[in-house]
């Protein structure tokens, strides 16, 4: 019949008699199938009679071939399309799993990506889209409008996530346009009059989930325009956000067919290799499919490419009007050209007057004149023109997700309370011992149970944290027992108890069940029986815990960054002090205040350091040892300079003073982030006198080239043989800056990377890296403490 049997059916004589004597509607039941949402296909019987006959379907035996090894073959194909498979049954005797290693996996996926089938809603009164984008379309009754529906992920689209800009998935502003073309072809309306990217469509990485898009025509008016937006949100719900708007308007005409000389007399060939690294630089990370340009030429304002669809990964041509990676590489030679100025990538803004002449082009020819676009086949065939381009940069505050937040998690301390069982078990068992260091522990026989180890406050507390973790690790008498390390302030302004968690956190990590954590508000001593006997029954299952100022046990919760908090501070944020034993932690203030409200409220003295995106570890100097210089890691990415204010005045404005009057200190400089800050400072913010320090100073590899470049630019440059973590040498540096260009800003990026597992890491090593960074931003902050600053940025070293 073509349809789904029923039980009724299959039972009865009639049904089996009309089977053998009447046609089978075999092309019917396919049909039933794809509507049903059926994807994959497996063929039940002797022999692969049908498999030949039916999309995406494999036979479960073979005639004359091995049975065993054709229904494995068949099971593995449907495991790779996402078929879920009883393994306990089909492998009973395979060897037991090994233990996995205590560390997160870093993820990656080298399965072949299969493109999600998204079938069509005829049997809901919609319409098949007739775009590879789109999975259906519906005429509004009321006005004759359009609303195109579909669904965009990296699993569904593989190839969408070879177009990453400044590291996220964007969608291709072509793919934007071959929308509204499609569009507008099935409204009547064929010519995108203007398209206007209004922001940056981000979609997720593979496996964490899709995107819903509509695209909506609204009814036409007197000249026969009509408007057109495209919305998209999180396919888990969320806001609907409108990304794109524009009109579409009737045909304009036919297209003139392109000259026969190609590539045009008097041109100039560019070296593609050297577009691609540019664009790469720029910070356009292009997967196979996008980097589409052959070969391309210059003869003044012209350019001109020839671009090819690659093969590899990439859905046929068919579905589109254009390939949106074909159409993007057209805009590779103009947005990677090398005469342009800026160090951030430029995405479209705007289109105007586009009109598709031909579908299903593989291979273009495109010139560009001044920002006109025309596209022809291999044979000069018109395919596509546009009659202009808007450009603008993309600043990291322009890339919002559908709906989604740039942060979808935060860490929030919710209450916790120990079962009574719990508590009363551990009673039992063995005490809880308080020692301010192991060596109070008895010399001989084994240690059980909880030992809290109470750390000291200050600079030595990481050390001594680190040299416990060592003998607690390497004495067997403490194999059975639970060292909990109880520091105070960690979660609010001691940023060295903050630093005795990042080391212990990392030795939980390698040795399990070893270690455990609590901090308490400041002053607070753990000597309470009743608390102690709660923190080591609690920290049974919780590696993390934390006591409130009421006395109550907090754990640390993964929540939506849009949840309600419950009043518990949800950060980390450290907050240093003008004191001896405060150092600020890796935070940027932002504008002229040096007071902050802390977590709890109250205001708190010393300058306010807001938490800033981590970043990758920079050096004073380069070294054989140090990562490479990454292809674009702006950290500013602001149109603003970093910490300036909401008001009109140039950032920095004091007294008529601007940054490019005062003089900005910048450490590290020479290391990739800091290359990058210091062009960024200078290009994007006026910055016209930087003062850089490094241990070598000018004769540090570099330094003059560098120099030579940012003279180039318009900045003037002194360089400083000075270790900022020698207090007195840097305030001779300081005391040094001239009166008529007095500082105005700190950036500090000096560090130094030296990772290592517990057992291999010595006092010396860890006192290597807190003392250019840790150290070196107390005494900045301190010496700097009564200048008058518009920004104090310390660049984290955690990547």
């Amino acid at each position: 019949t073509g349809h789904l049997a029923t039980p009724g059916q299959l039972t009865t004589p009639d049904y089996w008699t009309r089977h053998i004597r009447e046609t089978v509607r075999y092309h019917h039941a396919v049909q039933t199938l794809r509507q049903e949402g059926a994807t994959f296909v497996l063929e039940l019987g002797p022999d692969a009679v049908l498999s030949a006959l039916t999309p995406e379907a494999v036979p479960v035996l073979r005639r004359d071939r091995d049975e065993r090894h054709t229904l494995h073959t068949a099971l593995a194909t449907a495991h790779a399309h996402g078929a879920a498979l009883d393994w306990d049954a089909l492998l009973p005797e395979r060897a037991p799993a090994d233990d996995l290693p205590t560390y997160a996996f870093q993820h990656r996926r080298y399965w072949i990506p299969t493109p999600t089938a998204s079938p069509h809603g005829q049997g809901l009164g919609l319409d098949a889209s007739g775009h590879a984008l789109l999975g259906a379309s519906v005429e509004r009754a009321d006005d004759g409008g359009l609303l195109l529906t579909g669904s965009l992920s990296a699993d569904g689209q593989p190839w969408l996530a070879g177009h990453r800009v400044l590291g996220r998935i964007l969608l291709p502003s072509t793919a934007f346009v071959d929308l509204a073309l499609a569009a507008g072809e099935r409204a009547g309306t064929p010519r995108l009059e203007e398209l206007t990217l209004e922001t940056p469509l981000v979609l997720p990485e593979s496996g964490q989930g899709s995107v819903h898009v509509q695209l909506t025509v609204g009814a036409p008016d007197e000249h026969g325009t009509r408007p057109l937006a495209v919305h998209a949100r999180a396919a888990d719900g969320g806001t609907w956000a409108r990304h794109a708007a524009g009109l579409l308007s009737p045909s304009s005409g036919p297209a003139v067919a392109a000259g026969a000389a190609w590539p045009p007399a008097g041109t100039e060939p560019v070296d593609v290799d050297a577009l691609y690294g540019r664009l790469d630089a720029l910070g356009f990370a292009y997967g196979p499919v996008f980097r589409g340009v052959r070969a391309a030429w210059r003869r003044g304002d012209d350019v001109y490419a020839e671009l090819v669809l690659p093969e590899t990964g990439a859905d046929s041509s068919s579905g589109y009007g254009v390939h949106p990676a074909l159409l993007d590489a057209a805009l590779h030679p103009l947005v990677g050209r090398a005469e342009r100025r800026g160090d951030g990538p430029e995405l479209p803004f705007s289109w105007s007057g586009v009109e598709l002449h031909a579908t299903g082009a593989t291979a273009l020819r495109v010139h560009w004149s001044g920002r006109r676009l025309s596209a022809v086949d291999p044979a000069g065939r018109p395919v596509l023109s546009a009659e202009a381009l808007a450009l603008r940069p993309a600043g990291g505050q322009h890339l919002g997700g559908a709906g989604l937040p740039r942060v979808p998690y935060r860490i929030d301390w919710v209450p916790t309370t120990v079962p009574a069982a719990a508590e009363s078990e551990d009673a039992g068992g063995a005490a809880v011992t308080v020692v301010p260091s192991l060596g109070a522990l008895p010399g001989d026989g084994p240690v059980a149970g909880v030992v809290a180890l109470s750390v000291p406050t200050g600079r030595e507390a990481a050390g001594q944290a680190l040299d416990a973790v060592r003998a607690w690790i390497a004495d067997e008498r403490y194999a059975d027992a639970r060292l909990l390390f109880v520091t105070r302030g960690a979660r609010g302004d001691d940023p060295w108890a903050a630093a005795v968690w990042g080391l212990v956190r990392s030795a939980q990590s390698e040795h399990p069940d070893r270690f455990g954590l609590a901090d308490l508000p400041p002053g607070h001593e753990p000597g309470s029986p009743a608390l102690l006997r709660s923190l080591a029954a609690a920290g049974r299952h919780e590696p993390q815990l934390a006591v409130g100022d009421d006395g109550g046990l907090l754990v640390p919760r993964l929540v939506r960054a849009d949840a309600a908090g419950t009043g518990n501070d949800a950060r980390p944020r450290v907050v240093a002090r003008a004191q001896p034993d405060a150092a600020p932690a890796a935070h940027a203030q932002s504008g002229p205040s040096r007071t902050d409200t802390g977590p709890t409220g109250g205001d708190r003295s010393g300058p306010r350091l807001a938490d800033t995106t981590p970043t990758a570890t920079d050096h004073n100097e380069p070294a054989p040892t140090e990562r490479s210089e990454p292809t674009l890691a702006d950290p500013v990415d602001d149109d603003r300079s970093p910490g300036a204010r909401d008001d009109a005045s140039a950032p920095g404005s004091r007294d008529g003073l601007g940054w490019g009057d005062r003089t900005v200190l910048v450490t590290g400089a020479l290391g990739g982030l800091g290359r990058l800050l210091v062009r960024h400072l200078v290009t994007r913010h006026g910055v016209r006198h930087l003062l850089l320090l490094s241990r070598r100073g000018a004769t540090a590899p570099g330094a003059a080239e560098l120099a030579d470049e940012l003279a180039g630019a318009g900045g003037t440059v002194e360089f400083a043989a000075c270790d900022a973590a020698d207090r007195a040498a840097l305030a001779r540096v300081l005391d040094a800056i001239p009166a008529d260009r007095p500082l105005g800003a700190v950036f500090h990026l000096a560090g130094v990377l030296d990772d290592g597992t517990v057992e291999s890491l010595t006092g010396e090593r860890l006192d290597a890296v807190l003392r250019p960074k840790a150290d070196a931003a107390l005494h900045l902050h301190e010496l700097t403490a009564g200048r008058d600053l518009d920004a104090f940025v310390l660049f984290s070293s955690v990547t």
